[in-house]
């Protein structure tokens, strides 16, 4: 089976053998609605600019005599809408910009919306003589030119006969705001390039602009234009298109056929934790994977050798890193609670996903947690897990994303505590617990503690921002955790009705013959006594030997169980429990 890993032209996916997940059934639902301005934000690597591309092909009246060739066994072709083949289609992406200064990003996006609208007075020739096409490319802005062009059309007097696709309309504006809200704030200024574009989009909206459609990311420029462009409705979170972008698990079952015929289920199972769990919609009750991490591992899969070098694609890992660098706008102490309680309760709620940030010089939204929980849900770092009444519940959606947030969690960590633990070291405790030795993941988390703890020390003029307890060493030896190619970290591991392991870490290199490790961990303050610390063992073990009891454990091969106690800094008791 040929995999369109990476692709997004939707003529080269149908022309050349790629296997085809249909989508075109969301043409009709989008042709359906009363808005005819639509935006629809996902998180990277969805499969947004491949479905930009398809739309492309269906509404573009020079491409009518190749429908049948490229939509032939969709279901748009058995059910073609009104609208099919009828407009002059003018795209955007807003993808490629250099943001390195503020300057760059302004002359980038000048140079896209000239670069496209360049292309289709080309395309369409027809309607513009020479002399019109060199008067509309020679306009000084964004704005001007768009004006320009609509103007002409209108003189035409074709009516409404424009459909605008705007694919990533916010990367550029994302990577400037990772660098400072000022900036942003610059981008989105009356006198600069992007409102003003947006404000011509309004008015071409009144005269030749029948429909657009708009993908992205996050909400937070859309909103900012303010009253530029005012115009669009966000459907990100509605129920209908939960399904549109990302593969569903009827869909991903071809490709398990393909790759694993006899073990599809079991196969399913793996790539259901890695990449599955996101929901869009607080309505729905269907999940869907990440389209692009489920082509990696088909594409990256050896089936002679029943192997995968990793379960992480570095692309979409990326791109995730560098999106979430936008958080640094808020306050750290805010960040790095919310993603504390993440880590340690496995989920986190709102009053309701946050629809407007407004991020301007004249405003600005305020930045909460309900604001920064909505932030994490666009980039898709959390996911709606469910909702009562008007609190929405939210989780990280799989392990790909769990690995990030640890990572991210170890960053913070480590800047807070000004302790320093390479990569050299991680590995060394990763090849130190496949044999069965957990030392250094220890000796890495008082390490950590240590600098934790010194935040404490009146002498420096500097405080801790949380008190230790059980939950709090468990985020700090979580978050150590992070190469989940080695080891899957379960928090609060439900072993049995009752009986919850604080961390069962799932061997996943070499499954039947790595060691697998459930640890117990057990907090006490500095002066804690040695004679409570023997009552605090005998408490963990009776607790371990509940849990080793299980039938859940008793399945795990090459299971070592530890009760590890805690006194301030350091790990006072390490206990091998028997199995």
């Amino acid at each position: 089976m040929k995999l369109p890993y990476g692709a997004s032209n939707f003529e080269q996916v149908r022309t050349e053998g790629y296997y085809y997940i249909d989508k075109t059934h969301y043409i009709e639902i989008l042709e359906k609605q009363p808005e005819r301005h639509i935006v629809i934000l996902r998180s990277r690597r969805f499969g947004k600019t491949l479905f930009c591309n398809m739309l492309g092909w269906y509404y573009d009246r020079r491409r009518d005599k190749r429908f049948a060739e490229l939509f032939k066994g969709t279901y748009i072709h058995e059910h073609p809408t009104p609208k099919r083949n009828s407009y002059l289609m003018l795209t955007f992406n807003f993808s490629g910009i250099n943001t390195q200064t503020l300057e760059n990003a302004n002359e980038g996006f000048a140079a896209e919306v000239l670069r496209r609208v360049k292309l289709f007075t080309g395309l369409y020739r027809e309607h513009f003589s020479p002399a019109e096409r060199k008067f509309i490319l020679a306009q000084p802005t964004p704005n001007d030119i768009l004006s320009a062009l609509f103007d002409k059309i209108a003189e035409e007097d074709l009516g409404k006969c424009v459909y605008i696709v705007i694919d990533e309309y916010d990367h550029f504006a994302n990577n400037l705001m990772s660098q400072g809200k000022e900036m942003f704030k610059d981008l989105v200024k009356t006198d600069g390039y992007v409102r003003p574009f947006y404000e011509a989009l309004k008015k071409g909206a009144e005269t030749v602009v029948d429909r657009i459609f708009i993908t992205g990311v996050m909400p937070i420029l859309l909103d900012s234009l303010t009253s530029g462009f005012n115009i669009a409705m966000n459907l990100s979170t509605d129920i209908r298109f939960n399904e549109m972008l990302g593969f569903t698990d009827e869909e991903i079952t071809p490709i398990l056929e393909s790759l694993f015929p006899t073990e599809v289920e079991e196969m399913r199972e793996i790539l259901r934790s890695y990449y599955d769990g996101y929901r869009f919609s607080p309505r729905a009750e269907q999940t869907v994977y990440n389209s692009d991490m489920v082509l990696y591992y088909g594409v990256r899969y050896d089936p002679q050798h029943r192997y995968i070098e990793s379960m992480m694609d570095v692309n979409v890992v990326s791109d995730y890193r560098k999106i979430r660098a936008i958080l640094s706008i808020g306050e750290k102490a805010l960040e790095e609670s919310v993603l504390t309680q993440i880590v340690r309760d496995k989920v986190i709620s709102v009053r309701g996903i946050q629809q407007l940030f407004v991020l301007t010089w004249e405003t600005e939204f305020l930045f909460n947690q309900g604001a920064l929980v909505s932030l994490l849900f666009y980039m898709g770092y959390l996911t709606i897990s469910d909702r009562r009444g008007l609190t929405i519940f939210l989780r990280m959606p799989n392990v790909v994303l769990e690995s990030l947030y640890l990572e991210y969690m170890e960053r913070l960590l480590m800047v807070r505590g000004e302790v320093r633990i390479g990569s050299d070291d991680k590995l060394e405790m990763l090849e130190q617990l496949v044999v069965g030795n957990p030392s250094m993941l220890i000796s890495l988390t008082e390490q950590m503690l240590k600098g934790l703890s010194n935040r404490d020390n009146p002498s420096t003029g500097r405080l801790r921002a949380q008190k230790f307890d059980e939950k709090y060493i468990k985020v700090v030896m979580l978050s150590l955790l992070s190469d989940v190619d080695v080891y899957i970290p379960h928090s609060e591991y439900e072993v049995s009705a009752d009986g919850y392991v604080d961390i069962y870490l799932q061997a996943v290199f070499e499954p039947n013959r790595s060691v697998h490790f459930f640890f117990e961990l057990k907090y006490a303050k500095a002066k804690t006594s040695n004679k409570r610390l023997d009552s605090v063992e005998k408490k963990g073990k009776k607790a371990m030997a509940k849990y080793l009891a299980t039938q859940t454990a008793q399945v795990i091969p090459n299971l070592q169980p530890y009760l590890l106690i805690f006194r301030k800094d350091r790990c006072a008791r390490k206990i091998h429990c028997s199995v």
